[in-house]
């Protein structure tokens, strides 16, 4: 809670306040980070801030929601240019991406489980478990 507090305040109240209601040495806490980057220099400010918590707590998986483009190979289907997509990934490996469509559908052909060394998920992968 220290690293947070140092780098936003308001986050670390709003963050303190939600872990009071688990017993943090049962639970495996799930923690939302609302992370706007508008920057190169901001995205390497948040990406220090992040690796350093992971070095103080016990990060067992981490999920990213991005907007994603993902060119299709089939040449009778249209790529998909900017939608929302979930990636997750926990410190075994495993890795999952779900996109959506703008109506909040699955689109089943580009989700599922990926291997973490497929070449369609490598820059949605945050170093914590690289």
């Amino acid at each position: 809670m220290e690293k947070l507090k140092e780098w936003d305040e308001e986050l670390n109240q709003t963050i303190g306040e939600y872990l009071e209601n688990f017993d943090l040495s049962k639970e495996v806490v799930p923690i939302s980070f609302p992370l706007n980057v508008n920057s190169e220099d901001e995205l390497d400010d948040i990406m220090s801030f992040l690796l350093d918590l992971q070095k103080t707590s016990d990060l067992k998986a981490y999920s990213v929601v991005t907007e994603i483009t993902l060119e299709m190979e089939d040449e009778d289907e249209e790529d998909v240019w900017g939608n929302p997509a979930v990636f997750s990934e926990d410190r075994e490996g495993n890795c999952f991406l779900t996109v959506f469509d703008w109506e909040a559908n699955e689109i089943d052909d580009l989700s599922g489980a990926f291997e973490k060394d497929n070449l369609d998920i490598e820059n949605l992968r945050l170093p914590f478990f690289k």
